[in-house]
């Protein structure tokens, strides 16, 4: 080991919980915009999106290999 420093290991180090909870309420505020009825004030949408940024980090601890096969195209090409 160089210099003391230990490697990085596990899916919180990886940055998977918050590619997962990005693209989760990306996922969530629009989809409840879209698929809800309308009109939708915009503390409703924001407030799925967190709700589904919580999700989405939680499934993103758990699964993180899931998550990142998912999650990460979305991510990289900013699609949110």
């Amino acid at each position: 080991m160089l210099g003391g420093m230990r490697p990085r290991h596990g899916a919180i180090a990886s940055g998977v919980p918050l590619s997962g909870g990005l693209d989760a309420s990306g996922f969530g505020g629009l989809g409840r915009v879209f698929l809800g009825t309308l009109p939708v004030s915009l503390h409703i949408a924001i407030e799925w999106g967190l709700a589904a940024g919580a999700i989405g980090v939680v499934l993103g601890v758990c699964f993180p290999k899931a998550i990142t096969c998912v999650c990460f195209p979305f991510s990289t090409l900013g699609v949110n």
